[in-house]
């Protein structure tokens, strides 16, 4: 048989056989790793908040009557233990949630779970009340079109951070990550990087492959998944829908103080960088002085 044709009907069974299964996926861990009922992570004591958090998303966990208490709090489970709530007060950064509470109306205790400090990262107001919501809110729509959703996220711990806060010195991240798998239809994939500030720009805008992601952060993936199949989608930007983004983010509900930062001026350049692959002039926006993006901070 031809090796082609070989492969593309590993790829098609290989599919089939992922799509017909609630897998969960997290990735490949190294430090401490907490289970909570709906969602999981893995901590690093060194900045003080989580490398990554995945959950998975059906209808089932979105409908439900949970309510947002905002009771935030330290987790215990954490050997070392996690930020405090006194590292953010004053701060001038929301405590932003990695696994959202939004997503999590199935039951109130999964709903409070996701207040834990260990699911926190320093965010900019206009950032976590902006794009990142934009962001989580595209998310649970497409679990109402693609039926399964396997998120993974988190703010990325490399290269320098922008300071540090409270007396446990959490990091400040200067950007966040999101990895999300469906196995709907044969499967996609999809990337997000977005940085930790104010934003206007449309999210498909800051969308890669998870293959370059996974290279930026050294995490590993949705490794579960039979090696064919996961490179085959990790290798490119899937074929998502981006119609619903932002329709349910109600803006007349921002106070008039905060508009401006929640919803600036777009005063954003085009790279000036220059793409390998390409040859051509890099696509990406930037607010950077220098309007360079991120990935191109070296040309």
């Amino acid at each position: 048989m031809d090796l082609n044709i070989l492969l593309s009907f590993l790829f098609v069974l290989n599919a089939f056989a992922f799509g017909q299964n609630n897998l969960e996926l997290p990735p490949l861990s190294f430090d401490e790793t907490i289970n909570r009922d709906f969602y999981q992570l893995e901590y690093n004591e060194e900045h003080e908040q989580a490398n990554w958090v995945y959950y998975r998303l059906d209808i089932s966990i979105l409908q439900g009557e949970a309510k947002r208490k905002d009771n935030f709090k330290e987790d215990s489970l954490i050997t070392s233990f996690s930020a405090s709530l006194n590292d953010y007060k004053g701060s001038g950064y929301d405590r932003g949630h990695l696994c959202p509470a939004g997503s999590m109306k199935i039951n109130q205790k999964a709903m409070d779970q996701t207040f834990f400090m260990s699911n926190i990262s320093p965010q900019k107001p206009g950032f976590n009340r902006g794009i990142w919501k934009q962001l989580e809110q595209l998310i649970r729509d497409w679990v109402y079109e693609y039926k399964e959703i396997h998120v993974v996220t988190g703010p990325m711990l490399i290269g320098e951070m922008n300071g540090t806060i409270g007396e446990n010195n959490v990091s400040v991240p200067n950007f966040f990550y999101k990895v999300i798998y469906t196995p709907d239809n044969g499967g996609k994939m999809i990337g997000f990087i977005l940085e930790n500030q104010a934003s206007n720009s449309a999210l498909e805008c800051n969308a890669y492959t998870v293959a370059k992601i996974q290279s930026l952060t050294n995490i590993d993936f949705f490794y579960e998944l039979d090696n064919i199949y996961e490179n085959k989608l990790e290798s490119k930007i899937g074929n998502f829908n981006f119609k619903a983004v932002s329709k349910k983010i109600d803006k007349t509900k921002v106070h008039k103080t905060q508009q401006t930062k929640i919803y600036p001026k777009d005063n954003s350049f085009q790279c000036r960088g220059i793409a390998k692959t390409t040859g051509v002039r890099c696509l990406k926006t930037t607010r950077r002085n220098n309007q360079l993006c991120y990935f191109h901070q070296n040309q």
